[in-house]
């Protein structure tokens, strides 16, 4: 890719580091988060990372707003930085959206794999380098000596008025009359002055302070990307549910594109996902996609998860443990689906997965000090934080009722990475959130347990399958408002099932 006239076309645009608006840097944080760290970066680094996702996601540009090519026969202009955030600002509620920015993350990781360049090197030798200038010219450290003196103004003047105070309350002292109002006033400017004064030394000392440790907070989370591009072995979140230790295989590198669910109860409930959102994302889960470059792909017919073209395959036999489930638990099954708005077939297929249908499983993940639960396995935690109920138990999710509930608003809480997509709903459910595992057994490249392969995927994706050939044969979205994969592809004749 020829990024340079772009960069010296848009050079005279750029003049610094940009800054994000909280939407912008929440939805990149997610779904690209080295597009993030390159944005961050003054020209022209923004400039190639901004050129290098256009092919993604410049079709989202409004028609007037489209950049005309130069000639009939060359492209047009790559986007601006400050074009790139519009889109993910405007767009950030679109499901397409989303995939396409994941899309342009791994063009990105690619651009980086074959330019020999690391974004996030690049960001913090550039912070580096202002930390240096600060410290060289003294600018800190002058900042924080005119802060002290402005504190000691501050207390000088406090002491002024409480003296001033103790000496009219206590000392005997008498205003003349209707000179009381002067009075009362000038205390009332004394302590407008000292206030002002202390707010100002204030956020003196935390510029120098705050910005220390900011640098310091900031320098870690570079330090920590930077190992996740692939320089060192990435730690492991402590929101995962861990299982038992893998079995051995070689080192492998776990990038982070979106962060794990908080293992801490959350203050509020799972909001249900809109009416509509299957819908929307439907079309990009029937078209082939792939999460990382060196991964399969797969898409989503009405037999299951057709990998790299191939024919959906469920287990072996009749789907007897789907059939068994759904007749055991169905309504339960229906019920958290239309409150969630989750397809009936992922909640289904995860309860085969994770506990093969038995509402009496238990699991110790003495690691993290947990335990999994019941017929979905959510962790206690996982379960507090999802349902917004900070008293539950683990005995509470015996309940097969409240263990589907969990389970469902658990996977209904990541369906901003997920997008219902089933292999990547597999993965961060079992692993917290959606990162990349290396492995060479792990055809899918998506982390989950056991680590270095992808086992998990696999037979997630099996049970799946059979979900959907027993909920076409059952009618399993036939209820009203029961969200279900198979009842929206049969609605869709242009959706061809996988062939054998």
């Amino acid at each position: 890719m020829h990024l340079a006239p772009a960069v010296r076309r848009n050079m005279v645009r750029q003049g610094g580091p940009m800054a994000f608006s909280d939407v912008v840097s929440s939805v990149l944080r997610s779904a690209a988060p080295t597009l993030l760290t390159a944005l961050a970066i003054p020209p022209p680094f923004n400039l190639i990372a901004s050129a290098v996702v256009s092919t993604a996601i410049a079709k989202y540009l409004p028609p007037d707003q489209a950049p005309a090519a130069a000639g009939p026969d060359t492209p047009p202009p790559p986007l601006r930085p400050e074009q790139v955030t519009r889109l993910v600002e405007e767009n950030a509620g679109n499901p397409q959206f989303i995939l396409d920015l994941r899309r342009a993350e791994v063009d990105l990781r690619r651009y980086e794999s074959e330019a020999g360049i690391r974004f996030a090197e690049l960001e913090e030798k550039s912070r580096q380098r202002a930390a240096d200038f600060q410290r060289d010219s003294g600018i800190g450290v002058r900042a924080f000596s005119a802060g002290m003196w402005l504190v000691g103004i501050a207390l000088v003047g406090m002491l002024f008025i409480m003296v001033g105070a103790m000496a009219l309350v206590f000392g005997g002292i008498t205003l003349p009359y209707g000179s009381t109002d002067v009075a009362v006033a000038a205390f009332g400017l004394i302590g407008t002055a000292v206030g002002f004064v202390n707010g100002i030394a204030a956020n003196v000392v935390n510029f120098y302070w705050g910005s220390s440790q900011s640098s310091r907070d900031k320098t870690d989370t570079l330090n920590d990307t930077v190992r996740e591009l692939g320089r060192a072995a990435a730690n492991r979140s402590p929101a995962a549910p861990p299982v038992d230790a893998p079995p051995p295989a070689p080192a492998q590198t776990a990038e982070v594109i979106a962060f794990p669910q908080p293992a801490t109860p959350a203050a509020t409930a799972t909001r249900p996902a809109p009416t509509g959102l299957l819908e929307e994302v439907l079309p990009g889960l029937t078209t082939p996609h792939e999460m990382f470059p060196d991964g399969v792909s797969w898409a989503l017919t009405r037999d299951g998860i057709a990998v790299e073209g191939g024919a959906a395959r469920g287990t072996a036999g009749q789907p007897t443990t789907i059939r068994t489930i759904w007749k055991r638990y169905g309504d339960l099954c229906s019920a958290a689906a239309r409150h969630y708005g989750v397809p009936v077939e992922l909640i289904v297929a995860t309860i085969a997965t994770e506990s093969g249908g038995d509402p009496n499983a238990r699991r110790a993940e003495r690691r993290i000090n947990d335990e999994s639960v019941g017929l979905m396995q959510t962790l206690v935690a996982t379960a507090r934080g999802a349902l917004g109920r900070r008293e539950l138990r683990g005995d509470d999710l015996l309940n097969p009722a409240l263990s589907i509930e969990a389970g469902t608003a658990y996977i209904a809480s990541q369906r901003g990475t997920t997008h219902f997509d089933p292999p990547l709903v597999a993965a961060a459910y079992n692993a917290g959130s959606i990162r990349r595992d290396g492995g060479e057994r792990n055809r899918w490249k998506l982390l989950c347990h056991p680590l270095g392969t992808g086992a998990h995927v696999d037979r997630y994706c099996e049970w799946f399958a059979d979900c959907m050939q027993v909920s076409a044969e059952q009618g399993w979205g036939s209820q009203d408002g029961v969200p279900s994969f198979a009842a929206c592809l049969a609605a869709q004749p242009q959706v061809p099932a996988a062939a054998e």
